[in-house]
């Protein structure tokens, strides 16, 4: 009954280091490749009108593999379809930039995004590390309550049972989600 139209404006990961990862080398490969953002928007234009909804949900692995991606899609989306409303997934990385500070989040928000997905894996900063993961306990906790703040729905992914977790692994991670549990709106293990 209601029409999510799926779009995607990059393939594969501009990180593509995580330890876990099986995305990067077999459906996406190794190399990130990005569309143009116009050629996203015009096709965004295009499908709104072809099946009548302005609802979308974008599959990229890490819709802020381009900082600038998502914050075009933000500012020039209402213009060319009003009334737009997306999800997507992200990276929290440890970057100078890497699009997601609050007011990143509040423009997306303001842009159209409902709903953004990330991977926090674990709340363990040595779990993370050998992950590979190329995040911080602390800037996961910084984007979750960014994106609460800016009036997003939140929602993560985690590891449990991660080949080389341990007993401390597991109650940091506790922990971390009972510090977070009122701004995040589903965890998936």
């Amino acid at each position: 009954p209601s029409r999510i139209i799926p779009i995607m404006t990059g393939r594969g990961c501009q990180w593509a280091k995580c330890a876990f990862c099986s995305d990067v080398v077999s459906a996406n490969g190794l190399a990130y490749r990005s569309r143009s953002v116009g050629h996203v928007l015009a096709e965004m234009e295009d499908q709104a009108r072809r099946y009548a909804t302005r609802n979308f949900l974008f599959l990229d692995l890490k819709l802020n593999s381009r900082p600038e991606m998502l914050r075009n899609i933000s500012e020039q989306l209402p213009e060319r379809v009003p009334g737009a409303e997306w999800i997507g997934t992200v990276h929290v990385d440890t970057r100078p930039d890497n699009g997601l500070s609050y007011r990143d989040l509040k423009a997306a928000v303001r842009g159209g995004m409902r709903r953004v997905s990330f991977g926090l894996e674990s709340g363990s900063q040595s779990l993370l590390d050998t992950m590979n993961k190329g995040s911080t306990v602390e800037g996961n906790s910084e984007f979750i309550h960014n994106a609460h703040r800016a009036g997003l729905s939140l929602r993560c992914t985690m590891f449990a049972g991660y080949p080389g977790e341990t007993e401390k692994d597991m109650a940091a991670t506790a922990d971390f989600l009972e510090a977070h549990e009122t701004q995040l709106d589903r965890v998936r293990f």
